[in-house]
């Protein structure tokens, strides 16, 4: 991915739309994570930030911010992830009165990275409470996969063992249809109780 991505992305940046760059950036940001490549990894993330700010792209740098809370996590850097948490949930303030839409997805950015928060800290049964209207809501079936694996983790973590198997076993179902094979694993990292 980063062999066929980093030359083009200049020029992706300048012609392709918004989306295309979200997910370039972010492919690249975890190709570089997975190599070990922190510095650049996070180096992505940096240039998706810029980007979103310099055309006023709101809901591509909360998605960029849900990125790098996740990063803060994976590393163990709490205070940094804080931050980050407290920036996503102002910038779905600020979007409150805004159409349905990008509050919504700003919204929903938000409440994803208040998810990760909870899950990292422990905090399940508040996990399963930002998830579950999350999932009642959710019109992106790719969407539902991820939030379903973690309901699967904190389910397991309260010990709620046969109601996680059942979101398991939904998830993988619906993602083995859709073809998200790498959204499953992406998910389960790091979790080998699941």
């Amino acid at each position: 991915a980063c062999q066929l991505l980093e030359p083009r992305i200049d020029v992706l940046e300048r012609v392709s739309l918004p989306d295309v760059v979200l997910r370039a950036c972010l492919v690249l940001s975890n190709s570089h994570w997975l190599a070990g490549r922190r510095t650049e990894a996070l180096g992505y993330l940096d240039r998706l930030e810029a980007y979103a700010v310099r055309y006023g792209l709101d809901r591509l740098l909360a998605e960029a911010l849900v990125s790098r809370l996740r990063r803060h996590l994976q590393q163990g850097e709490m205070e940094r992830a804080n931050i980050v948490l407290e920036c996503v949930q102002g910038l779905a303030e600020h979007y409150v009165g805004a159409g349905p839409e990008r509050a919504g997805q700003i919204a929903l950015a938000a409440a994803r990275a208040g998810v990760e928060m909870a899950l990292h800290t422990k905090d399940n049964a508040n996990a399963i409470e930002r998830i579950q209207p999350l999932l009642a809501g959710s019109e992106r079936p790719q969407s539902a996969v991820s939030l379903r694996l973690q309901l699967v983790m904190a389910r397991m973590s309260l010990g709620e063992h046969e109601a996680a198997r059942q979101d398991f076993s939904r998830a993988v179902r619906e993602g083995h249809r859709l073809g998200l094979t790498r959204t499953l694993l992406d998910t389960l990292e790091g979790k080998p109780e699941v």
